[in-house]
């Protein structure tokens, strides 16, 4: 199966409506990564506003913002206790859900591949078949994420910008340490899920799988490009929603229409973030599929399809079959 094959039957997989289903896989991580990364980067763009137009400290401009709410909020303890548990309800399920449903995208991605049907109800049992070990690879392999290098980079930006110059070295061999495993353990959750395999021996068949297949490095490399352009993606999401919902209300903030602005704000900003998070969606469900063909080619589990090339009937008679149909041409 070539590399063009591989992407096409990737994208028919990502688009065509019978396997619909699976988006639902990639829509709830994407749509949690969308407004959590909106965030962070509304965050990021006030704190670079804070400090070059305003001169001031983010960390004073945190602490006072901090009291304030606090404070009003210390006469309203039932409201206080409702904001802390959705707190924490989204955050055990922005850092739960995506690993949880990442296992039943896998499964039901290598069905849709064998042409077996698909369903909702399957895919969460898979999901949580294989939730535990795909937790516990998460983890052990957590310190490689590339975000990480980021927000420590971020984190001594902000709190000890003297130590900066310290930690740029130590960061960027980090960086291509990351990167380096990231590519050797690409298979480690399809060994789990679709091999049954434990976390340990599918690391390291993971990497032996890697290491005898050099030569694919440049459908790997064609397979990360298109990762980080979602990581682009998501990042002119989180940038571009912000700024577009603040556009909307200072707009009409300025006319007359200024009971409308929060209603309408709040509106397009969720339209947005579902629409982009769809998108994202798709792209996910393409990347799995991807993955998932050129690991089940590499363990030779990939179905050979038959060829569908029709053959002339001037080929396929022989002589004798020839001589046979003169006589009822004759008549």
């Amino acid at each position: 199966m070539t590399h063009q094959e591989i992407f096409r039957k990737a994208w028919s997989i990502a688009r065509l409506q019978k396997y619909k289903k699976l988006l639902w896989f990639g829509f709830v991580p994407a749509f949690l990564t969308t407004v959590v990364s909106s965030l962070v980067y509304s965050l990021r763009g006030y704190q670079y506003w804070v400090e070059l137009f305003m001169g001031e400290n983010i960390l004073n401009v945190a602490g006072t913002f901090g009291s304030t709410f606090f404070s009003s909020l210390a006469g309203q303890p039932l409201l206080m206790l409702l904001m802390i548990v959705f707190i924490a309800l989204f955050a055990a399920c922005y850092m739960l859900l995506p690993i949880f449903l990442h296992g039943g995208m896998i499964k039901l991605t290598e069905q849709a591949i064998l042409g077996e049907p698909i369903r909702i109800r399957m895919g969460l049992l898979y999901s949580s078949q294989h939730f535990l070990r795909l937790f516990e690879a998460d983890a052990i392999t957590y310190p490689f994420r590339l975000s990480l290098v980021f927000m420590i980079y971020w984190a001594v930006r902000t709190f000890a910008p003297e130590l900066l110059v310290l930690v740029l070295f130590p960061l960027g061999c980090w960086f291509l340490v990351s990167i380096l495993m990231n590519v050797m353990l690409l298979f480690t959750d399809y060994f789990i899920v679709l091999k049954e395999e434990h976390i340990f021996p599918s690391f390291m068949t993971s990497m032996q799988t890697v290491f005898l297949n050099i030569e694919e490095v440049l459908s790997m490399l064609m397979i990360l490009i298109l990762i980080a352009l979602r990581v682009l993606l998501n990042t002119a999401i989180a940038i571009g929603v912000p700024l577009l919902v603040m556009y909307v209300f200072s707009w009409f903030t300025s006319s007359l229409l200024v009971s409308l602005a929060w209603p309408v704000a709040i509106l397009i900003g969720i339209a947005s973030l579902t629409m982009l998070s769809y998108i994202n969606a798709i792209f996910s469900v393409f990347l799995t599929a991807a993955w998932t063909l050129m690991f089940m080619k590499y363990t030779g589990t990939l179905p050979v399809e038959e060829s569908t090339e029709e053959v002339s009937p001037s080929m396929t008679d022989t002589p004798d079959r020839q001589s046979q149909q003169l006589p009822l041409l004759a008549e």
